[in-house]
């Protein structure tokens, strides 16, 4: 497990170090220290106890029942590492003014602490979530998905760990929404250069059957 953090936490530094190459950083905001190397090997319980943190909103990992909070449990390490670090303000890659502070908080300060939650989020047993769509446009939103989604996002929305692509199946119907309305209003800039041509092209139904679905998929 130790080793799986340590390479967990090479990937914090590689992201942060993406942004600051991309000119993230500011003059007057230098980015986080990323000498690493005096801590100790993380393990998993300090990623747990920063996860109560994260608890009040994201529940025991299966997201809030109105889908304020999505679905976490079992996400991919590099997936919740990737958001982590985009919810920054100094980099307003992702906007959320609850996520913006807590991605901002001192525990969340240093590469191992991000990799240390990451970690333990992933080891979170995943179930379906409360918050599923409708169900009246399962199979429209199974078509869209199969023609527009799946070649990146899987066949069953089971994502890709190597690619960081997360999985979407069973996730907060309003959660997923949301998402997609915000990245065509420019708040989300982390996915508009891949997603917001598609979106676009959708009218407001197909999103809306898109999440119906997704939402009602079971866990893989």
């Amino acid at each position: 497990m130790a080793n799986k953090v340590h390479e967990l936490r090479s990937m914090v530094f590689i992201a942060f170090a993406g942004l600051a190459a991309a000119g993230a950083w500011s003059a007057d905001s230098p980015p986080p220290d990323m000498h690493t190397s005096e801590h100790a090997e993380p393990q998993i319980q300090a990623g747990q106890q920063i996860f109560l943190t994260c608890a009040r909103c994201h529940g025991d990992g299966l997201g809030a029942p109105d889908g304020a909070a999505p679905a976490i449990a079992g996400q991919f390490p590099r997936v919740i590492i990737s958001e982590l670090v985009d919810f920054r303000p100094r980099y307003a890659n992702r906007q959320d003014p609850r996520m913006e502070h807590i991605a901002s908080l001192h525990l969340l300060s240093q590469p191992h602490e991000i990799a240390e939650v990451a970690y333990f989020v992933s080891t979170l047993p995943r179930g379906r979530v409360a918050a599923a769509g409708p169900g009246d446009r399962v199979d429209q939103g199974k078509n869209l998905y199969q023609m527009q989604c799946a070649g990146c996002h899987g066949a069953h929305a089971e994502g890709n760990e190597r690619r960081a692509i997360p999985w979407l199946n069973s996730q907060h119907y309003e959660y997923l929404q949301r998402e997609m309305a915000y990245t065509l209003e420019h708040r989300r800039p982390n996915m508009e250069k891949d997603h917001a041509a598609l979106f676009q092209r959708l009218s407001p139904a197909d999103l809306g059957a898109l999440a119906d679905y997704l939402s009602r998929l079971p866990p893989r």
